[in-house]
C-alpha cells in the first residue's frame, strides 16, 4: 500500500494518495468527488482488468463506532440490492483498519448539474425520470433499505449502450429495516438534505419508513418542473419550520402552461400526514405517467404503461442534455421544376434532384435570369477556354461556333484591308500587268484621248491579246564572258 500517514489522536493514520493500492488490488487513480464524511476515487482492478469508484471513509470518522458501523451497512444494504437503477457494489473491506467500499464506476452526470444547465425539464422527460427513479426504490423499499438522502445530486443518469439510465446513489445515511436481533433503537437523529427532508424527519421522528422517500421525490418533481424548491429558508432551521409549517406556490402558479392535474399530484405526494401520501413507489409513478407519459430511453429498466399522445422518442445520444421539445417546422410548398436542358448522346443525363422547399420572400419576387447573360465572354476569353465550353453542351457549342464565326470573319476583314494598303510591287511579278494601274509619267505628255468609234472598235476586239511588251536594256558587256 503506498498512502500518506498522519497522526490523529496520537495513533498514526493512512490518508490514500494517487498510486495508493487498497485491498491488495485497486489501485487509486484521481479523487472524483469529496463530501463530508467519505471521498470517492477513481480507480482500476488489476484482477479483473476494469475501471471501479472506490469510497473511502474520512479519517476523522474512522475512529467512531457509530459511523464505521454506518458505513459497512450501506455496503451490506446496497450489496444485496439487484437493480440496474441502484449503484451496484463490489466489494468491502479494511485498509489499515479503515473501511472502504468499491462500487462500479459511473460516466455521465448527476441530476443536479443537468439542472444547473438547464433549468427544469419538461413534462414527458420529469415522467421518464421519476419513473426509473421509482423502480429503484421500489427495490430498496423491497429490501427493507430507505434513502433519507434523495435528491438530485444522488440520481446519476449514467450513460448506456443506447440510453441513459438513473441510479441511486450515496445510500451512506440510509435506513436498513431489516429485522435485527435485539431490542432496536429508534434513531432520532436528523440526517439527510433539509429541502427534500419529510416532515416526520425533520422533526427527528424515530418511526421513519418508506414513506419519506416518497416525499422527497415529490419536493423533487416540484424542482425539475419549475426550477425552484417548494420549502426554502435563510438558514437550516427555518428550511426545516418551513418543511414542517410553510405552504409551497402551486405548480401551475409558477407555470401557468402546466396542466392542473400536476397540482393535485403534488398535493398527495407533499402530504404532510404520511398516510395521505402515495403509499408505494410505483403508485407514485403511475399517477405521474397518468398525467404526461413518459419519454422512452430508459435503458435497462421496465417500461410503466403509457396512455395514448405518448410524445416522439427523445435523441437516442446518451451524453445530450434532454431540453424542452421543440415544435415541428411548418412544410413549405415545394420549388417549381424547371424545363432541364437537352444532353448530348454522347453524355449521360444525371439523376434528377429532390427540389428543395421554396422559402417565401418578404419583398418582391426576382426576374428569373438567362444562362448566357450571366457571363460576357471576351473573344480571346473564349478561345482560351474552348475544351471547356466544348463540355458545357449544346447550347454552348453553339455559342462558341458563333464566337469562332465572328473570329473568321475578323481575320479575313483584316487580311483584305492589308491587302488593300499593300503597293502592287510588293506582291512580286506574277501578277498580271493590267492589275497595276497605268500611271502617266510626268516628262511625257498625255495622250489623247480616244474616238467614240474607236473605243467601240477596242471593246468589240478580243481581250485576250496581250499588250506588247516592253524592250529590256542589253546588258553591258561582261570581261569574263569569254571564259564561258
Amino acid at each position: 500500500m503506498l498512502a500518506g500517514c498522519f497522526r490523529l489522536k496520537g495513533r498514526v493514520v493512512f490518508k490514500p494518495i494517487t498510486g495508493s493500492v487498497l485491498l491488495g488490488r485497486y489501485v487509486l487513480e484521481r479523487p472524483l468527488a469529496r463530501g463530508g464524511m467519505s471521498t470517492v476515487w477513481q480507480g482500476r482492478d488489476d484482477k479483473l482488468r476494469r475501471p471501479v469508484a472506490v469510497k473511502v471513509l474520512a479519517a476523522t470518522f474512522a475512529e467512531e463506532d457509530a459511523l464505521r458501523e454506518q458505513f459497512e451497512r450501506e455496503a451490506m444494504a446496497v450489496a444485496r440490492l439487484q437493480s440496474p437503477h441502484v449503484v451496484e457494489v463490489f466489494d468491502y473491506g479494511l485498509e489499515d483498519d479503515h473501511p472502504i467500499i468499491v462500487m462500479e464506476l459511473l460516466a455521465g452526470e448527476d441530476l443536479r448539474r443537468r439542472l444547473k444547465r438547464l433549468g427544469r425539464l419538461p413534462l414527458g422527460d420529469v415522467s421518464r425520470l421519476i419513473q426509473q427513479c421509482a423502480l429503484g426504490l421500489a427495490e430498496a423499499h423491497a429490501g427493507g433499505v430507505v434513502h433519507r438522502d434523495l435528491k438530485p445530486a444522488n440520481l446519476f443518469l449514467a450513460r448506456g449502450r443506447e440510453h441513459e439510465v438513473l441510479k441511486l446513489l450515496d445510500f451512506g445515511v440510509a435506513k436498513d429495516l431489516a429485522p435485527r436481533s435485539g431490542p432496536a433503537e429508534p434513531d432520532r437523529r436528523i440526517l439527510g438534505t433539509p429541502h427534500y427532508m419529510s416532515p416526520e424527519q425533520a422533526g427527528a421522528s424515530g418511526d421513519l419508513d418508506h414513506r419519506t422517500d416518497l416525499w422527497s421525490l415529490g419536493v423533487i418533481v416540484y424542482r425539475l418542473l419549475t426550477g425552484a424548491l417548494p420549502f426554502a429558508g435563510q438558514t437550516t432551521a427555518e428550511t426545516l419550520m418551513a418543511v414542517r409549517t410553510s405552504d409551497y406556490v402551486p405548480l401551475t402558479t409558477r407555470d401557468p402552461e402546466l396542466p392542473p392535474a400536476v397540482d393535485a399530484f403534488l398535493a398527495r405526494a407533499l402530504c404532510r400526514d404520511p398516510r395521505g401520501r402515495f403509499q408505494s413507489a410505483r403508485e407514485l409513478a403511475d399517477a405521474f405517467a397518468a398525467i404526461a407519459p413518459p419519454t422512452t430511453g430508459g435503458y435497462g429498466s421496465r417500461a410503466l404503461p403509457a396512455g395514448p399522445g405518448s410524445p416522439s422518442e427523445p435523441p437516442s445520444h446518451p451524453s445530450l442534455a434532454t431540453g424542452p421539445s421543440l415544435p415541428s417546422m411548418p412544410s413549405f410548398p415545394s420549388a417549381p421544376s424547371f424545363p432541364s436542358q437537352p444532353t448530348s448522346p454522347s453524355q449521360p443525363s444525371a439523376p434528377s434532384q429532390p427540389s428543395a422547399p421554396s422559402v417565401p420572400s418578404a419583398g418582391a419576387s426576382w426576374p428569373s435570369v438567362p444562362v448566357p447573360s450571366l457571363a460576357s465572354a471576351s473573344l480571346s476569353a473564349a478561345s482560351v477556354e474552348l475544351e471547356e465550353a466544348r463540355s458545357a453542351g449544346p447550347r454552348a457549342a453553339l455559342w462558341v461556333g458563333a464566337l469562332l464565326v465572328v473570329l473568321l470573319v475578323s481575320v479575313l476583314g483584316a487580311v483584305a484591308m492589308w491587302s488593300e494598303s499593300t503597293p502592287a510591287a510588293h506582291l512580286g511579278e506574277a501578277l498580271a500587268p493590267a492589275a497595276r494601274p497605268e500611271l502617266p509619267a510626268p516628262e511625257e505628255p498625255p495622250e489623247p484621248a480616244p474616238s467614240p468609234s474607236a473605243t467601240a472598235a477596242a471593246s468589240s476586239a478580243p481581250s485576250a491579246v496581250p499588250p506588247s511588251p516592253r524592250p529590256r536594256p542589253k546588258p553591258t558587256a561582261d570581261p569574263y564572258s569569254s571564259r564561258f
